[in-house]
C-alpha cells in the first residue's frame, strides 16, 4: 500500500479548517449586502423616490409607509393642482381585473408609473394561482405613482369610480370572486378622509343607481404581480378580453376626462408647436 505523506495530510486539514471558517463570514456578507439594497419591486409605487422605475423585480412586497423624499425643483406643474406636495405620491385601487385598472391609469396625465399586484390578504408573497382561489384574501389592485402637482388624489378617485362599477360586490363584468372586489387601500389618514368624502358626494349626487360597495382599508402590504401581468393591454391589445373589456374603459376615460388625458395633452402640445 502506498504510504501517505504526513505533510499532505496536514495541508488538507489546514485547508478544510480555513474553508469552514470562511463560509459563515461569506454568508453574513451576502445577507448584509441584501439588507442594504433599495426597496425592491421595480416600478412599485412604494419604492423610494429617486430609484429607477422599472418592472424587473416583481413578486416582492413593499412597505405601507413610503418615504417619498423631497420635491425637486424640476417637478412639472400645470397650475391646475398647486398642492406643493412632495412628488411622487401613491394611490392603490382595485376594481375588477388589474389589467383594466392599469390600462386606464397609464393614460392619466400626471401618473408616472402603474404596477399590477395583490393586496389585502393574509398569505405572504402570493402568486396568481393562489390569489385566484379566493382563499388568500387578496384583491387584484394597481399601485399608482403620481405627481400631485399635476393630478390630485381626488381626481384619481373620480377616474377610478368611473372606470368600474363600484356598486357591484365581488365582480366586474365577466370576472367574479373576492379578488375582483372594489377597494381603495389608503396610505394615510388624509387619503382615507378624501375617499370617504368623495364617496359621500357621489352618494348625494346619486351618481350611481345602486349603493357604493367599495371597501376602504389601510394599505399593509403590496405584492407586485408576475411580469406577464404588467402592461398587459399594451402587450396584447388585440386579445379578446382586451377588445371586449378594456378598450371600452379606455374610450370612456378619454371621452369623460379629457383634461386628465395624456393623449389630449400630447395633442395640445402638438398644436402649440405649429
Amino acid at each position: 500500500m502506498k504510504r501517505i505523506n504526513p505533510l499532505t495530510i496536514f495541508r488538507g486539514v489546514l485547508m478544510t479548517a480555513v474553508l469552514m471558517w470562511s463560509i459563515p463570514w461569506t454568508e453574513n456578507q451576502i445577507a448584509t449586502a441584501q439588507d442594504t439594497k433599495p426597496a425592491a419591486g421595480g416600478r412599485v409605487i412604494l419604492e423610494r423616490a429617486g430609484a429607477s422605475a422599472n418592472k424587473s423585480d416583481t413578486g416582492k412586497p413593499t412597505d405601507a409607509s413610503p418615504d417619498t423624499g423631497e420635491q425637486t425643483s424640476s417637478t412639472k406643474k400645470s397650475g391646475k393642482n398647486p398642492s406643493n406636495l412632495p412628488s411622487p405620491q401613491f394611490a392603490v385601487f382595485g376594481g375588477g381585473c388589474f389589467w383594466c385598472i392599469e390600462a386606464v391609469f397609464e393614460r392619466v396625465w400626471g401618473v408616472e408609473a402603474v404596477v399590477s399586484g395583490y393586496s389585502g390578504g393574509q398569505l405572504p408573497n402570493p402568486n396568481y394561482e393562489q390569489v385566484s382561489t379566493d382563499q388568500t384574501g387578496h384583491a387584484e389592485v394597481c399601485q399608482i405613482q403620481f405627481d400631485p402637482n399635476i393630478v390630485s388624489y381626488e381626481e384619481l378617485l373620480m377616474i377610478f369610480f368611473k372606470a368600474h362599477d363600484p356598486t357591484l360586490v365581488n365582480e366586474q363584468g365577466p370576472d367574479h370572486g373576492t379578488r375582483y372586489r372594489s377597494v381603495v387601500f389608503t396610505t394615510d389618514d388624509a387619503q382615507k378622509e378624501t375617499v370617504l368624502r368623495v364617496m359621500e358626494e357621489l352618494k348625494k349626487k346619486r351618481t350611481f343607481r345602486g349603493k357604493i360597495a367599495t371597501e376602504v382599508s389601510p394599505l399593509r402590504k403590496f405584492y407586485p404581480a408576475e411580469d406577464y401581468h404588467q402592461d398587459y393591454f399594451e402587450k396584447h391589445p388585440d386579445q379578446a378580453y382586451c377588445e371586449i373589456n378594456i378598450r371600452p374603459k379606455i374610450g370612456k376615460f378619454e371621452k369623460g376626462f379629457k383634461e386628465n388625458s395624456k393623449l389630449q395633452k400630447a395633442k395640445e402640445e402638438k398644436v402649440k408647436k405649429k
